[in-house]
């Protein structure tokens, strides 16, 4: 009889790249809810968020989002410039986070 020893991984197990991106906007009421609700809405993390009005002019979001990929990230940019009133999304830099579990 012969043992061989075997170690089991979930399928769903990725892992994930945390991402920021600052998100400069119009100042409006509403506006991190969208970008919240948006992200939300394609299945992605946020892991932290940040929300600055910037000489009362215009809005200043710095999120970090959980990400698998470089196709995963494009959505989300994506998903965030097609808000109302999202003036522009650039990337901030990234760093590997633990796998999910």
């Amino acid at each position: 009889e012969r043992t061989i020893e075997v170690e089991w991984t979930s399928d769903t197990e990725e892992e994930r790249y945390a991402v920021r991106l600052r998100v400069y906007t119009e100042d409006r009421r509403g506006m991190l809810a969208d970008i919240s609700n948006a992200i939300s809405g394609i299945n992605t993390n946020i892991v932290n968020a940040t929300a600055d009005t910037v000489e009362g002019r215009f809005g200043l979001f710095e999120l970090t989002v959980e990400v698998t990929d470089t196709d995963h990230l494009d959505r989300v940019v994506n998903v965030v410039k097609g808000i109302q009133g999202v003036q522009d999304v650039d990337r901030s830099g990234n760093q590997v986070r633990s796998r999910r579990t």
